[in-house]
């Protein structure tokens, strides 16, 4: 902080989430950490696609983050425009480069 460098003090968010699939797209992959809810067992993913019904919660103060599904109760719906919303807030934060960061971590779902 004190070097006036950009400082992140809390980010919170929702996020609409594809999990990885194989390379033709057609299986998602599911994770080799036990403590990593793929979604698979309880069929909240499209097995052949990746995307998930349950809307994700990101929150973070300083360096702590914390990325986790939401209630039952907000899962996206059938045909709703999926989207992702992350606040930042910091001091002398470059917009662009944070713009650019975030657009590199969203995948098109067609």
């Amino acid at each position: 902080e004190s070097d006036g460098g950009p400082t992140v003090y809390r980010v919170k968010g929702v996020l609409s989430v594809r999990h990885p699939t194989t390379d033709d797209g057609q299986t998602v992959i599911s994770s080799s950490n036990e403590h990593v809810d793929d979604g698979l067992s309880d069929g909240s993913v499209n097995p052949r696609d990746g995307t998930d019904n349950r809307r994700y919660i990101v929150q973070a103060v300083a360096d702590l983050w914390d990325v986790t599904p939401a209630g039952r109760n907000l899962d996206w719906d059938t045909g709703e425009d999926r989207s992702c919303k992350v606040i930042v807030i910091g001091r002398w934060l470059d917009r662009d480069v944070l713009e650019a960061g975030f657009r590199d971590c969203f995948v098109d779902c067609g």
